[in-house]
């Protein structure tokens, strides 16, 4: 995998010096032919390099990378099943991880993933003849779905995209699991989702239970049931939902008690309209200047690992003259750590919070660039770690083909 990952990037290198925005993808007649046939497919590429420069457990750098190879196909121009596809997608990680040197708990790269190759999502999904309903049953992360505002994407800090609520056992990028998902859409603005994802922590681990995705096994007693709503409005996007993990968990006296749930509410609201004025809808690649927040709560705090999670930011599209899809943005993200922690550390426990600034530059259609800069307090916080704020620097090159 990294000669492949030093290929691509050797291809994208080369490409950048002619490159100019607005530029289509040089594989655009390619998809199109494909699609034809009802086959849609892509090669996506993240590669960076991340910098400690003070702070944390000692200064240095990291680099690392993500090849993702993904697939649709539409049954009814393939096989005549009309309103059905199946997609699948396989990843291939390489690279160090920069959490050694920064000694955090939260990951401070949203591509950090053990070194290996990947069976990520494989599913199909058939929706009703109105576009009302749809079912997607098989291999999904939980968060493709759930979750994510579009201004909370934006970063590179791994614990931006999700709330750290999230039950330890549930199936977030980089790992999935069997799920059943159904969507539906009452009307033009609304979407209503619910799914169960299996939460067996054999089947999550993305180390050393499953570190290739291949396990697609289910534990009848350990599930995660999710449901969300979801407006999209004039001026954003806006979602609230709950989930409920059906597994034991330990207290903070280490009693084991069943379930843990929790509630959510995100929003991303366009404040500022570029162009146009009274466009219909709102969503991320509106310019202007947009702010977004995330609250999670679990009610069960003794048991939670994170028991309340707050973040919230802005981003401007299109703030630098002549670079409409470039994105600049600045988000603080505070998942507090619950009671339960305090059983196993092996210090005074202390929340790992941190904010980030992120540029990303579109340079053509299928190339980005991105500078990120963090400061991460009390890194290593849930396990007692007393460790000065780190401050981290990134840069991430994107390629989509």
């Amino acid at each position: 995998m990294p000669r492949i990952a030093r290929l691509v990037l050797l291809v994208v290198l080369i490409t950048l010096a002619g490159a100019r925005p607005g530029q289509s993808q040089p594989t655009r007649a390619l998809h199109e032919a494909t699609e034809r046939a009802g086959i849609a497919w892509e090669i996506g590429y993240d590669g960076e390099t991340f910098a400690n420069l003070r702070g944390g457990v000692t200064t240095g750098r990291a680099s690392r990378g993500i090849l993702d190879l993904s697939a649709e196909i539409d049954l009814g121009v393939l096989a005549g099943i009309p309103r059905t596809r199946i997609r699948a997608n396989v990843i291939g990680a390489h690279g160090r991880s920069l959490s050694p040197l920064v000694g955090d708990d939260l990951l401070a790269s949203s591509i950090d993933a053990v070194p290996t190759t990947r069976l990520q999502n494989l599913w199909a999904e058939h929706e009703s003849p109105s576009g009302a309903w749809a079912l997607r049953v098989g291999k999904q992360a939980v968060d493709d779905e759930f979750f994510s505002t579009d201004g909370s994407t934006l970063f590179l800090h791994m614990a931006a995209a999700y709330p750290f609520t999230l039950s330890p056992n549930a199936p977030p990028w980089p790992v999935a699991s069997l799920a059943a998902q159904v969507r539906h859409r009452p009307g033009a603005r609304w979407t209503l989702r619910a799914g169960v994802f299996g939460a067996d922590g054999r089947y999550t681990d993305e180390e050393t239970g499953n570190p290739h995705g291949l396990a697609l096994g289910l534990a009848p007693s350990g599930a995660l049931v999710i449901g969300e709503a979801v407006l999209r409005g004039r001026r954003g996007v806006y979602r609230a939902g709950a989930w409920h993990d059906t597994n034991a968990f330990e207290d903070a006296r280490g009693a084991a008690r069943g379930g843990l749930s929790a509630l959510y509410a995100a929003a991303d609201h366009v404040v500022v309209r570029e162009g146009a004025a009274g466009a219909a809808d709102a969503n991320e690649e509106a310019e202007g200047l947009h702010v977004f927040g995330m609250a999670s709560v679990s009610p069960e705090r003794a048991r939670a690992p994170y028991d309340y999670d707050l973040r919230g930011g802005a981003y401007w599209r299109g703030a630098v003259p002549g670079r409409d899809a470039d994105v600049i943005g600045a988000g603080y993200f505070y998942p507090h750590v619950g009671r339960s922690a305090r059983r196993e550390a092996t210090g005074p426990v202390t929340t790992e919070s941190f904010w980030e600034v992120s540029y990303r530059a579109e340079v053509t259609d299928w190339i980005g660039l991105q500078a990120s800069v963090q400061s991460i307090r009390n890194p290593g916080g849930a396990r007692g770690a007393r460790l000065p704020t780190a401050t981290v620097a990134g840069l991430r090159l994107s390629v989509v083909l």
